[in-house]
């Protein structure tokens, strides 16, 4: 359902270090979110758009579950993400985030979002 990736590169010498996040994607957008403790996003899918998010820092609950292309629900499940985590949301799959406190990350979105049609359909999760 989400899919956990793994950095695809990562080193490090006296000057810090430099962490490898995507390179097999094509990203139409990106953009930064900064989450207060308690909120929540998201409570949508996208029928086009797979989103990949790196997490700067933090502590968020991603629940998500499958929506078929008919509407029926299907497996569900959550996952905590922290700082350097790296995952991905496929299209279909509904997802909502739960800020477990202040929380930064990047959102990489393989369609540009079009705000006179937009790729998001709105679903309660929480």
């Amino acid at each position: 359902m989400i899919k956990k990736l793994n950095s695809h590169f990562s080193y490090n010498d006296d000057r810090g270090k430099i962490y490898g996040i995507l390179n097999n994607f094509s990203i139409e957008e990106i953009n930064f979110i900064d989450t207060h403790k308690g909120t929540i996003r998201g409570n949508h899918y996208h029928k086009k758009t797979t989103e990949i998010i790196f997490m700067i820092g933090g502590n968020v609950e991603v629940r998500y579950q499958g929506i078929s292309k008919k509407g029926k629900l299907e497996g569900k499940g959550s996952i905590i993400v922290r700082k350097n985590d790296i995952f991905l949301i496929e299209p279909y799959i509904i997802h909502t985030f739960i800020a477990k406190e202040d929380s930064k990350w990047i959102n990489a979105l393989t369609v540009k979002h079009n705000p006179d049609n937009p790729d998001f359909y709105k679903i309660n999760l929480t």
